[in-house]
């Protein structure tokens, strides 16, 4: 190989792996979630016409999240965010203890009002419910405690914020 043909393959070789170390990394999709992340439990509570709250956060099984405030939160906008494993773990077996699968899909009182809807999956099977009112004790426990540490988290960490142009995945 001439010295010519050397630093042409030498540029090259180069040029790729600043273009590799560059970019994303492969086992992550666009939001930064690891591609083998499971979501696991997604909430989202909707706008009132007062000063409800409105986000939504998909929480996946390695402790990443995906949150998006929306209204009357401290953090609005879209950010990624990382909680406990173990954290992740207790929301799901506090869904076990109150036996989140066998629950009515919905608790709604009037369809203008504002809801919290959740999804969550253990053991295997997934659910989603919609709450308004007149949910069980053992189920407003468990949205309390979702809710808890979702806006303690963005009170006490810093996320890594979003373009507001993406398309934030859920569950569904």
């Amino acid at each position: 190989m001439n010295f010519k043909n050397f630093l042409t393959v030498t540029l090259l070789v180069t040029l790729i792996s600043l273009f590799v170390s560059c970019s994303k990394p492969k086992g992550e999709d666009k939001f930064g979630i690891s591609k083998n992340a499971k979501a696991v439990v997604y909430i989202r509570k909707t706008p009132c016409y007062g000063k409800c709250p409105a986000y939504e956060a998909t929480l996946y099984g390695n402790g990443q999240v995906l949150y998006h405030g929306k209204s009357n939160v401290e953090l609005l906008g879209r950010y990624l965010f990382t909680l406990p494993v173990q954290t992740i773990n207790n929301i799901q077996n506090q869904a076990r203890r109150a036996g989140y699968h066998k629950l009515n899909k919905e608790y709604m009182v009037n369809p203008d009002l504002p809801s919290v809807i959740t999804t969550i999956t253990y053991d295997g099977k997934t659910s989603t419910i919609e709450v308004q009112g007149n949910a069980p004790d053992r189920l407003k426990d468990l949205l309390v405690f979702i809710d808890q540490e979702v806006i303690t988290m963005t009170k006490e960490q810093p996320g890594k914020k979003l373009p507001e142009d993406e398309t934030m995945p859920d569950l569904k």
